[in-house]
């Protein structure tokens, strides 16, 4: 779900809807809003082409702003912490 949280943030700071953020990047709104709500998995070739998309580093969509941390695909997580 981290993925759908950093692009539903960075579509509102970028004051898309949707729909025009889907058109900016390519894809349709109905793929915005599943990747959103967390209904979709991404591949992470998708998630590169779309931070390719956004002039944005890949780990940007992957941050876990919440906890300092990645989360990778088969659910462990990386720790980005000092500590």
């Amino acid at each position: 779900m981290v993925v759908g949280e950093n692009i539903r943030r960075l579509r509102r700071d970028g004051g898309y809807s949707q729909e025009g953020f889907g058109a900016h990047i390519g894809w349709h709104r109905t793929f915005v809003g599943a990747i959103e709500r967390g209904e979709r998995n991404l591949t992470l070739k998708t998630v590169e082409r779309m931070s390719q998309q956004l002039g944005i580093h890949p780990f940007e969509l992957l941050w876990d702003r919440s906890g300092g941390a990645v989360n990778l695909a088969d659910g462990a997580v990386l720790s980005l912490g000092t500590g």
